[in-house]
């Protein structure tokens, strides 16, 4: 009897996404829980061509001629660039880390020479949303390892990054979201085991001293096992189909072996990133205009700055390739360079002295850099040093445009929008914390199998002083 769900409510869904890590050498395939996903939506559109013939005012037919247009949306909140790496961009850098009365620390490094988020990126994923009835617990039933049947499951096939995008502002948490872009949907409902293919081979199972033996192990038609042989049997898992397809076979489908529904969970001490835990530093403007920055110089009045918001936009336009003989495409390659956005909103204080018509021989380059630290400080021990858990670089920026505005009853406000090229070793660089142990009081992050994951909420301040919650299971 199926199990009763009047609506999916967010309690009961998850986001899950695989990659591939490096285990004795091989690149294994792992799935991995989405952390802090706020919102989700995915959408399928198909492309028709209508036939039409003369002497006739019908069409003979509407056939679709293409690849279904399947795209997958989700926002998150920003922690210390677990989840980045999941979505499989260039954004952890293997930290040093020294020893002090604060314990084990990560030193910083010139994490940009790895190269832009643009670089080594891991593409052709499989993305997974697992629901489950109205009373169900992702979370608590991933921790209990009792994800087994009764849940529907929608599998994303060749999930290729199409847009990755960054904001914040004053009274609210840092967010993030990120765009796919995927060549095929399964739906299925897991009400049993799934079976895969296993190769076993036999010489793993034979000693030395039996291989010669003609009567060792014998079949029933009287055949015998060599060592060097192998066999293919069929095992029962906890497991769901893989939706991907074999896009340089034209999208055939991938029918055998399966996928392990056993997914990687991570518990980041970083529950969200406030906006008292974030601070940018960018130059002020070469030929006047407003302060972007507070430093020495020759200024009329000593400001105090006060950024109220910031959006990076990062575009992943990419070439599709396809060829007679097939619908789906073979290849989505990335093209090189694109312009990314970054914008703020700054709260007027100030003008630096100028003239525009400088731009003309001072339009330099502006670097910035958007560094995200924890509040450990405000709930723990207040005199612990507050960790980095992420910082975003953008090198060789250039200004669009900035607008001014003030009004009876509020403040003034100016508005600057810069562009940038992304290439692979230039644009927005990213660095992240979260495989680097801290020994800290608010507990250090860690991998963790499903069995010994512990749910909480966990409390931090917002504005004002207010104590809110920020539940790690909410979708």
């Amino acid at each position: 009897m199926p199990l009763s769900r009047k609506v999916i409510k967010y309690n009961s869904a998850g986001l899950f996404m695989t990659d591939f890590v490096e285990e004795d050498d091989q690149s294994v395939e792992k799935l991995f829980f989405v952390n802090r996903v706020q919102s989700l939506d995915f959408s399928v559109g198909l492309s028709r061509e209508n036939i039409r013939q003369i002497g006739s005012n019908a069409y003979m037919e509407r056939k679709i001629i293409s690849e279904p247009d399947v795209t997958l949306n989700f926002e998150y909140l920003l922690t210390d660039g677990y989840e980045e790496n999941i979505l499989g961009l260039n954004a952890y850098p293997k930290p040093t880390e020294e020893t002090d009365y604060h314990g084990t620390r990560r030193v910083d490094e010139d994490f940009s020479q790895r190269g832009s988020i643009h670089n080594n990126l891991r593409d052709n994923k499989n993305a997974f949303l697992a629901l489950g009835p109205e009373e169900f617990d992702i979370i608590k039933n991933l921790s209990e390892a009792e994800i087994t049947a009764g849940y529907d499951v929608i599998g994303f096939g060749n999930c290729f990054l199409s847009n990755y995008s960054v904001s914040a502002s004053v009274g609210g948490f840092a967010k993030a979201s990120a765009s796919f872009q995927s060549s095929n949907i399964i739906y299925e409902c897991k009400q049993a085991k799934s079976w895969i293919n296993k190769f076993i081979e036999t010489s793993n199972l034979i000693s030395e001293s039996d291989v010669g033996e003609d009567d060792f192990i014998r079949f029933q038609n009287g055949g015998r096992v060599e060592s060097e042989d192998g066999i293919t049997v069929e095992e029962e898992i906890l497991g769901s189909t893989i939706p991907s397809l074999d896009l340089e076979k034209g999208g055939a489908r991938i029918i055998d072996g399966g996928l392990v529904f056993e997914p990687l969970l991570y518990d980041s001490y970083a529950s969200a990133i406030s906006p008292g835990g974030i601070s940018i530093k960018v130059k002020n403007l070469d030929h006047g205009g407003p302060l972007l920055y507070r430093d020495e110089g020759n200024y009329c009045f000593s400001p105090e700055i006060a950024i109220q918001s910031f959006d990076i936009q990062v575009p992943f336009e990419r070439d599709n390739f396809y060829g007679f003989g097939a619908i789906h495409a073979y290849g989505r390659k990335l093209k090189r360079p694109q312009l990314g956005t970054i914008s703020f909103e700054i709260t007027a204080a100030a003008f630096k002295q100028g003239r525009l018509d400088d731009i003309f021989c001072d339009d330099g380059f502006y670097d910035m850099e958007i560094i995200l630290q924890n509040n450990c400080q405000l709930y723990c021990v207040k005199s612990e040093k507050r960790d980095k858990q992420m910082v975003y670089k953008i090198n060789k920026a250039k200004l669009e445009n900035y607008s001014y505005s003030l009004g009876i009853g509020g403040n003034a406000s100016v508005n600057c929008s810069f562009t940038f090229g992304m290439g692979k070793f230039e644009g927005l660089s990213i660095s992240g914390t979260y495989q680097n142990t801290q020994l800290s009081p608010c507990g250090p992050n860690q991998l963790m199998s499903p069995s010994s994951l512990e749910v909480d909420n966990v409390s931090s301040f917002g504005e004002g002083g207010q104590v809110s919650n920020v539940d790690v299971r909410q979708i």
